[in-house]
């Protein structure tokens, strides 16, 4: 998982996970380095998706 510190509008400080899913394969991906290889074999994309706490943000289509 890809983790990064962000402020949110109440300038608190909380903990944004990312993931990529492949809605073709029914995978979900982790690791940036993971995906990278899933597109290159079938060149499928994936979404982008962050989560922090109990948000949930579709970033990509």
């Amino acid at each position: 998982m890809t983790r990064t510190q962000t402020v949110d509008g109440s300038n608190n400080l909380s903990t944004l996970t990312t993931f990529w899913i492949c809605y073709k394969c029914n995978l979900t991906f982790h690791e940036e380095s993971t995906l990278s290889l899933h597109e290159e074999v079938t060149n499928h994309s994936a979404r982008k998706i962050e989560f922090s706490g109990e948000r949930l943000k579709k970033v990509t289509m």
